[in-house]
């Protein structure tokens, strides 16, 4: 017979904490917090302090962004979820961006989870958002990639625009290919960056790849960042090793094997 359990029925399982113990076992669970496993916050957060552990956790942003207003008389259980799950709780939201962004800035603060991605989809009239949520920069970095490749312009998967193109392919391909809104998000990172520099006075090459996994982007790209800056006289930079004294040293395979090689400055001009 079927039964339906509440989200902390299933963790006191004794089968279930078992698993969660083990370290070499990947735990990657799909979450529903609008569901009748009533899923909180302080549950993920007690997950994620498992070792191996992943969340991908289902928002209906669209229903729920829709009715975020004070002035609207909302369910409470829709009340329930935006002061568990957002750090602005029930306020106007500029935007379905500044919705997930809340969700997001959440986690990674109340909950001390460093690696959030939101992965917001369009289907047309509804969007929906899954949150990715990993212990570990190599999960981040790995859904970093997967989102940036289906992404067109780097806020949101279009499913339209990925059929469409899955029949009717491109003469270049997509990543040969930068969209305004995409180049607009870039410059957006670029700010991040420089005012992170500016905050810490200075960033080894390995501290800048985990900043720019956990802001949702690629190595690549805070490498093309400060390939440019380096141009313009902006950073300076300082090489730690002798015989590694060109290059930026900033690559995904630097992060895995954490290798130190420069400090990277703003030039306060």
């Amino acid at each position: 017979m079927p039964e339906c359990k509440t989200f902390s029925e299933v963790l006191k399982d004794k089968k279930i904490e078992e698993i969660f113990k083990k370290n070499n076992v990947p735990k990657f669970l799909f979450l529903d917090p609008f569901s009748y496993s009533s899923v909180e916050s302080e549950e993920i957060k007690n997950i994620m302090k498992f070792p191996c552990s992943e969340v991908l956790l289902f928002s209906p942003t669209f229903l729920a962004y829709r009715f975020t207003s004070p002035d609207y008389s909302m369910p409470t259980r829709l009340k329930n979820f935006l002061e568990d799950f957002t750090d602005k709780g029930v306020c106007i939201y500029q935007d379905i961006y500044d919705f997930n962004k809340s969700i997001k800035n959440n986690f990674q603060k109340r909950l001390g989870l460093e690696f959030v991605r939101p992965i917001l989809i369009d289907i047309g009239k509804n969007k929906n958002t899954l949150f990715f949520i990993s212990g570990h920069i190599t999960g981040m970095m790995l859904m970093n990639k997967i989102f940036l490749k289906k992404s067109y312009d780097g806020r949101c998967l279009r499913v339209s625009e990925i059929k469409r193109n899955k029949y009717r392919p491109m003469l270049f391909k997509k990543e040969q290919v930068e969209t305004k809104e995409f180049i607009g998000i870039i410059d957006s990172f670029q700010k991040q960056l420089i005012d992170e520099l500016k905050k810490r006075k200075s960033m080894n090459n390995v501290e800048i790849v985990e900043f720019t996994a956990k802001e949702g982007f690629l190595p690549k790209h805070a490498n093309q960042i400060l390939i440019k800056l380096k141009k313009d006289n902006k950073i300076k930079i300082e090489y730690l090793r002798k015989g590694s004294e060109s290059g930026l040293y900033i690559a995904e395979d630097r992060w895995r094997d954490r290798d130190i090689l420069c400090l990277i400055s703003f030039k306060m001009i």
